[in-house]
């Protein structure tokens, strides 16, 4: 049986303590390779994430699918967590947003990783 999902690089997050209001790293984050797939979002998709980083001038949109374990970080402000960077084509993602697959058949996740636009 042939698989669509290939090996990707994901560069986990660091691990940091807060000292007197900044963040200090005490522990580079790991760099790990999942199996997945990677593919351009639906339009819909692409002005969704778009819609939800309210505003973001974004370059490019990756989705990436994937088993639902292990559980990737993604960022969210006001949980106070760190996202991953997924490295696609010699470029980092960060990952942006998440969804649970519900095709019914194959448990999977889908993450989406968003590239800014540099200054």
């Amino acid at each position: 049986m042939s698989s669509f999902r290939r090996p990707l690089t994901v560069q986990m997050p660091d691990a940091y303590e807060l000292v007197k209001g900044q963040k200090v790293v005490t522990a580079p984050g790991a760099t790990i390779t999942i199996m997945a797939s990677v593919q351009p979002p639906r339009l819909f998709d692409f002005d969704q994430v778009k819609a939800d980083l309210g505003g973001a001038r974004i370059d490019r949109v990756i989705m990436v699918t994937t088993s639902p374990e292990p559980r990737l970080p993604i960022a969210d402000p006001e949980a106070g967590t760190e996202p991953c960077y997924f490295v696609w084509q010699g470029r980092r993602y960060r990952c942006a947003a998440e969804r649970e697959g519900l095709a019914g058949v194959i448990p999977h996740m889908q993450y989406y990783g968003v590239q800014e636009l540099e200054e």
